[in-house]
Parts: C-alpha cells; structure tokens; sequence
C-alpha cells in the first residue's frame, strides 16, 4: 500500500490570487499564515497568523495528475480525450466531474490511463466551461 499524499492549495478571494507563502490547515479547517521572523540579533521567532475562511478557499491535491505530470486540485478544469472542459471538485467521499447532462462522475474513471490535461482553474479561467456547463460550487463557501 503507497502513502497518501495530502497536499493543497488556498485562493484568497479578497486579492484574487493563489497564496504562495507556508500555510497551516488544522483538523477543524481553521487556516493559519507560518513564518519565521529573523531579528537582528539572529534570534529566530515563529509565529502564526489566523486566516479568515470566508476570504480563503482550500482545494485539495486529488492524488491524480495530468499527462504532463501536473498535480490535479479540485477547482481546476481538465480537458478530456472528448475535448470538453470539466471541473474537479471533491464530493460523496470522492474527487468528481460533471457533465453536460448533469451527472457526477468520479474523476479516476476519466484520468487514469486516459488523455486528461489541466487547461485552467475556476478563479482563474471559469471561462473555459461552456456556457451549459455545471459550475459546482460544493466546496467555495
């Protein structure tokens, strides 16, 4: 049996921009800044700084990536051997897609051994589901 990976990733909705610095997700979802402050006298101080859940969204690593060996979260948008864009998003206890007849899929059923390429993310690029696609907003509030 492999380890599981459990890595993510948090949008900050008040800047519209990924969060690229350390941050700390404990078991209750609360959202901490890590770092490391170096004083002049060398003395290392750490702290961590609350984050608002309302201004951050946490998205999780599906364990899945691409053909380009790129990490697939949930909110990013795949494009499959059908050439249709699909939205990843975590529900039922799995990673899902929706398609254009309104029903879920799990996600491993379309991307193992199967062409599958990150081609965006709903905060960056929600553009690229069509118009008559399923916005899944499960996991945004």
């Amino acid at each position: 049996m492999s380890d599981r990976i459990f890595e993510f990733r948090i949008w900050n909705k008040k800047y519209n921009t990924w969060m690229n610095h350390c941050a700390i997700i404990d078991c209750s979802g609360n959202i901490g800044n890590h770092y490391i402050e170096v004083c002049d006298n060398g003395q290392k101080i750490e702290h961590v700084v609350g984050l608002s859940k309302e201004e951050n969204i946490i998205q999780q690593f599906t364990g899945l990536k691409d053909n380009n060996d790129k990490e697939i979260y949930e909110g990013d948008i795949l494009t499959l051997e059908d050439k249709k864009n699909y939205q990843v998003f975590f529900d039922r206890g799995c990673f899902m897609i929706t398609f254009d007849n309104g029903n879920d899929l799990p996600l491993l059923t379309f991307v193992e051994g199967k062409r599958c390429e990150i081609v965006g993310n709903i905060f960056e690029n929600s553009d690229l589901l069509s118009k008559g696609s399923i916005f899944n907003t499960t996991n945004l509030n």
